[in-house]
């Protein structure tokens, strides 16, 4: 019984760091996530910038195919 217990330690360490690291990764992702939120808005403004131009007739219905696919992609 007593070798049991010193064959899973070092494993249950192993796991125990894990969840440790993966916390620490997912609280930076979600901290972080207020960026990638932000850069949405930022294409959603790229878009209808576009859709402006198109309708002013600044760029004909090709041009705008093409950057709205581009912005999109």
């Amino acid at each position: 019984m007593v070798w049991e217990g010193m064959f899973f330690g070092p494993f249950m360490m192993l796991l125990v760091f894990g969840l440790f690291v993966a916390l620490v990764v997912m609280l930076v992702r979600w901290i972080l996530g207020g960026s990638s939120s932000e850069k949405g808005e930022l294409q959603d403004r790229s878009l209808v910038l576009l859709r402006e131009r198109f309708a002013k007739g600044e760029i004909d219905a090709t041009e705008f195919e093409d950057r709205k696919r581009q912005l999109q992609g």
